[in-house]
């Protein structure tokens, strides 16, 4: 019986361990993901087609107990794993990330995601994998000081106007469209304009010298 339970114990450390998806944290809410190293796609077999990502997050795997999830049908949104020549890599960035046009406040706890690894199109795809069983643990998203409410973001005739900041306090602004794209980095309060963007929903998200971080949505005429 004992060899019997050992050789399970063998075979479920082979899949979670030798399936060559591999999820590590980097920075709170960053994730670098690596699928197929080695040639291994025990997971899911892309036949040389584009590697995305989708995300959930149930209800109880945050502390805001909120259900979170890409859009299946919006490929603009999923996260795209690109072919380094010995694996397919990218980055998670639950900080930005745009959940069907939801970011997660920033201080959420996330215990845990889901996750299926697909082609663009949708009709091939893994069965539901859990991040923690390919390296991923707990992450908290930078949490929002108290300090953030002696600053504040204005968005006025598509310009932006920041309050509070310290003279000379460096910072740096990050202009988001809803699907969690940079469009925008801006750190000199000369340059607080988005004349040159589409008309469009935007997430911007001031980060100070201090780490202290405020967020806002705004929409450009």
């Amino acid at each position: 019986m004992k060899k019997i339970h050992f050789a399970l114990i063998l075979v479920f450390l082979s899949y979670s361990s030798y399936s060559q998806l591999s999820l590590s944290n980097t920075t709170n809410g960053v994730i670098t993901v690596s699928y197929g190293a080695g040639g291994d796609w025990s997971l899911y077999d892309p036949l040389s087609e584009v590697v995305v990502l989708h995300l959930w997050i149930d209800t109880g795997m945050n502390s805001q107990t909120t259900y979170y999830t890409d859009n299946w049908g919006n490929t603009a949104s999923l996260i795209t794993l690109t072919w380094n020549g010995s694996a397919h890599v990218g980055t998670i960035d639950l900080n930005t990330h745009s959940f069907d046009g939801t970011i997660i406040p920033t201080g959420t706890i996330v215990t845990n995601f889901n996750l299926i690894l697909r082609n663009p199109a949708g009709d091939k795809q893994s069965a539901d994998l859990l991040a923690s069983n390919f390296g991923f643990s707990n992450s908290t998203l930078p949490v929002e000081e108290f300090l953030k409410d002696q600053i504040s973001l204005n968005f006025i005739d598509n310009s932006m106007k920041i309050e509070g900041l310290e003279y000379n306090q460096k910072f740096v602004l990050d202009v988001y469209d809803l699907n969690g794209k940079l469009v925008k980095k801006i750190n000199e309060k000369s340059c607080l304009n988005l004349n040159e963007l589409a008309s469009a929903v935007y997430i911007l998200k001031l980060k100070t010298e201090n780490n202290i971080v405020v967020s806002k949505k705004v929409i450009k005429k």
